[in-house]
């Protein structure tokens, strides 16, 4: 499926591209200093093939020419440039200022039509310049505020697993019993109305009746914020089967964030797929809570990306990655971290 934005074609399945036979390429890729790339409908940025046109401008941060000292090299399923004297790569950041960096995985992805490269801007970008949303890495994210504090998600219905996922048995004790025994310090937990009065011997409870797991975290993020807290561990009452170690290895980590994982060993297919790719498990991890992130950085991102209204992410991730920030993954076991979604979940 296709959609058209004023002469640029979007490809909704795998990247996005100007239609190289409109008339203004031209002006595209010869872009002067006073017409520089503020439109956000800029899907993507071409590079020609000849020494007479320039990448993005003719300024020195950003100019690049594409000649034969660069060359196109597969890296897994995408291709990117790389000086093969130098063996450096083409990247940009997110204000598409161009740099070179001798890492791979830092490349920006590029492709190639009708004589030109061009730059597979990521949707994630994409869909930040549409809603017009600014991206810059406050100053507060460097403040020395460690104090902590666990939200507990547990305002869900339970209504594929057929009751309520905190009151779910697991070793003679329930979910959300079995998760504050990990839990040893200050408790907020976000509930139902329906529940939250036979919750609150578990912590400091604040109800989101708003049917949607991300509301949830901003209500807890909120709250924390309110009572001083730096950091935040979030975690799904539907993930019972952590224990304390998993809460330490949080606390150990010394990034804005840090995340328990699993490393996915089943086969993988993405469904009406356009362009039949093979999709490496290698290339892939399931994301798992708990997960401990500064308490500010956690708000700016829930606030500006996350919420119901203009939501463009749903894993804090996406954004670090843009923002260039560091993190750390933390691979863990599928039996303490395995997610309880029906009743099956609960015998295996």
């Amino acid at each position: 499926m296709e959609h058209i934005f004023e002469n640029v074609v979007v490809k909704s399945d795998y990247h996005y591209y100007w239609n190289p036979k409109n008339k203004i390429d031209e002006e595209r890729i010869l872009l002067s200093d006073e017409n520089n790339v503020t439109n956000p409908r800029y899907l993507c940025l071409f590079l020609s093939n000849t020494k007479e046109k320039s990448f993005f401008s003719t300024s020195p941060k950003t100019h690049w020419v594409f000649d034969n000292g660069f060359k196109m090299k597969k890296y897994y399923d995408k291709y990117v440039l790389y000086d093969k004297m130098l063996n450096l790569y083409l990247t940009c950041d997110i204000n598409y200022n161009i740099s070179f960096t001798p890492e791979i995985t830092d490349a920006i992805v590029i492709g190639y039509l009708d004589g030109y490269v061009y730059h597979i801007k990521p949707e994630l970008k994409l869909n930040m310049e549409i809603n017009r949303l600014k991206l810059k890495t406050p100053e507060w994210v460097l403040n020395d505020n460690q104090s902590c504090c666990a939200i507990i998600l547990a305002a869900g219905k339970g209504s594929r697993l057929g009751q309520m996922k905190h009151l779910v048995k697991i070793n003679h004790k329930t979910s959300i019993e079995n998760i504050c025994d990990a839990f040893c310090m200050d408790r907020i937990i976000v509930s139902s109305s329906s529940t939250k009065e036979e919750l609150e011997k578990y912590g400091t409870v604040i109800v989101n009746d708003v049917d949607d797991r991300l509301e949830s975290i901003r209500v807890g993020i909120n709250k924390a914020q309110e009572l001083g807290f730096g950091y935040v561990i979030i975690h799904d009452v539907a993930r019972p089967n952590i224990t304390s170690e998993h809460v330490n290895k949080l606390l150990e980590s010394k990034s804005l964030m840090a995340q328990w994982c699993i490393a996915i060993t089943n086969g993988l297919h993405k469904l009406r797929s356009l362009t039949f790719e093979i999709v490496d498990r290698d290339q892939h991890i399931e994301l798992c809570t708990p997960v401990k992130i500064k308490t500010e950085l956690a708000k700016y991102i829930a606030d500006t990306y996350m919420n119901k209204e203009n939501r463009i992410v749903w894993e804090w991730i996406n954004i670090l990655d843009v923002m260039k920030i560091k993190y750390d993954l933390i691979y863990g076991n599928h039996k303490y971290l395995k997610k309880l979604t029906t009743q099956d979940d609960i015998c295996d």
